[in-house]
């Protein structure tokens, strides 16, 4: 990164970019960590590879995954970046070729015209023994929960056909995943919604127009 970007609020202190992939088998601890707690905490969230072209916005930035696993009172840690088809695209380049700001000046002109599987930085959940990346504007991207190696698209068995919120809810009855989506090849709504539910490989969706929708406040 260039001393410029290391300007950016973005991309500066608590939240410079991490700039490597790396794997410890044991973090130094203070103080002790009770010997029954067993598990692994993953977090996710924008991490460029590259400086980015133009002005940076750190919702279009790569998503890089970090887990912390504890397990007889120690404490590893791995991250990777999600090897989405703009990662992949980027790291072959050596360079930044997505632009984040959503301008069309920002990107490089061999991928202007490109639909990709987005940048998978925004939230994880764990579902049908899944570790699924999400973000807005595409749909999920399966990681191997151990590995965190990328694994690939993940549609629900073909059955979410195109993009799904980041921040789905899960039914603590029944366990079914909760989840609207917004399909824009329908020309006759502006903006509509699927709400979906998910468990095993049962998906089930309620459609409605937003046009004839108004909420308790309207």
């Amino acid at each position: 990164m260039t001393s410029n970007v290391a300007a950016n609020p973005f991309l500066s202190r608590g939240f410079e970019p991490i700039r490597m992939e790396c794997d410890y088998a044991h973090l130094t601890i203070k103080g002790e960590i009770p010997h029954d707690l067993d598990g692994t905490f993953y977090r996710i969230g924008p991490n460029p590879q590259f400086a980015p072209r133009g002005n940076y916005s750190p919702l279009n930035g790569d998503g890089m995954v970090h887990a912390f696993c504890l397990r007889d009172s120690r404490v590893s840690y791995r991250n990777r970046w999600v090897r989405t088809q703009q990662w992949t695209l980027e790291h072959a380049a050596g360079r930044a070729l997505f632009g984040t700001s959503g301008l069309p000046s920002d990107m490089d002109p061999s991928v202007a015209a490109m639909r990709t599987d987005g940048v998978a930085n925004t939230n994880l959940i764990w579902h049908v023994n899944r570790l699924l990346a999400l973000e807005e504007g595409h749909g999920p991207i399966e990681i191997d929960h151990e590995t965190l190696e990328t694994i690939g698209a993940w549609s629900f068995d073909h059955k979410l056909p195109r993009n799904m919120t980041a921040h789905p809810k899960v039914d603590p009855d029944s366990g079914e995943l909760l989840f609207f989506g917004q399909l824009s090849h329908r020309a006759h709504q502006r903006r509509p919604r699927i709400l979906s539910r998910e468990f095993g490989r049962r998906v089930g969706q309620i459609a409605f127009d937003p046009r004839t929708f108004r909420g308790a406040g309207s």
